[in-house]
């Protein structure tokens, strides 16, 4: 239920973004506005896992025409992310080892 409330929360910061920016807005920058602020309030509050919101952007920008889903998933596949992952898998990796070893 906590969780919950926290998605309505963000749905509510991102409603009233979208109402206050299409005043000075178009519609189509008015939903880029609600939709980062959506993003960026699940994110801080933790309503969903960090995982899910930093793979919303591949359903929510293709969903309100925002840029196709290539555009969004090119983002994705960068190299240094590629590198990040890798590190971080490593470190997974040695993660047990390094307990058994009491390091």
């Amino acid at each position: 239920m906590k969780e919950f409330k926290k998605i309505l929360l963000s749905l509510m910061i991102a409603l009233i973004f979208f109402v206050i920016s299409k005043l000075f807005f178009n519609t189509h920058h008015s939903i880029i506005l609600a939709i980062i602020s959506f993003l960026v309030t699940l994110w801080t509050n933790e309503g969903l896992p960090l995982g899910v919101v930093s793979l919303l952007p591949i359903l929510l920008f293709p969903s309100f025409e925002i840029l196709s889903t290539n555009d969004v998933t090119t983002n994705y596949s960068k190299s240094i992310i590629f590198l990040f992952l890798g590190g971080f898998l490593s470190t997974q990796a040695v993660k047990p080892l390094a307990l058994a070893i009491g390091i």
